[in-house]
């Protein structure tokens, strides 16, 4: 090769590097762009309560009068206005009659009747859906004592005796 091809060879060479270097160079120091935005974010608690009853056990019944106690506890995930409970029927001999006691245990086909009050020895609480709290200000929990009786007789049958009462809550949330 000629002196000179080879001068213009080498010179054709160094342009090249010198052009990749200035490209190399010029990505480095590129500026990145950007864009902004929003994002809506949002969701829905809805009210919601959940209800508890300790058991009323009466155990094992004596020659007086038996009594017993269960404690209703309702919690909401926030305060609710105006939450009622209301006892409900049981599911064994119920009905609307006041004047007598109609919520019965039952074994087979025997049955022990009971009443429920809201207070020791108060008033029977027979109808069906008869309010026995009611809470004026807003809460997110609440609780109320029902209280149980039995009137001793020598008619019950020996046995182990059951009954479920539906238990209500009512709430504005």
């Amino acid at each position: 090769m000629h002196p000179a091809q080879r001068l213009i060879m080498l010179f054709i060479l160094r342009i090249s590097a010198l052009v990749a270097a200035m490209t190399f160079t010029s990505a480095i120091f590129a500026q990145a762009e950007t864009s902004t935005g929003t994002m809506a974010v949002s969701a829905t608690v809805a009210t919601s309560c959940t209800m508890s009853a300790t058991a009323l056990d009466f155990e094992a019944l004596d020659s007086d009068d038996n009594y017993a106690v269960s404690t209703v506890t309702v919690t909401c995930n926030g305060p609710v206005a105006l939450p009622t409970l209301n006892i409900g029927t049981g599911t064994d001999g119920v009905g609307t009659n006041t004047t007598t006691s109609l919520r019965k245990m039952s074994n087979g086909p025997n049955r022990v009747p009971y009443t429920l009050s809201a207070t020791v020895d108060g008033a029977n609480i027979a109808a069906d859906a008869l309010r026995v709290l009611a809470v004026t200000t807003p809460t997110n929990s609440f609780s109320a004592e029902l209280h149980g009786k039995i009137t001793n007789s020598t008619d019950y049958q020996q046995g182990v005796y059951n009954d479920s009462v539906i238990l209500t809550v009512t709430y504005t949330p």
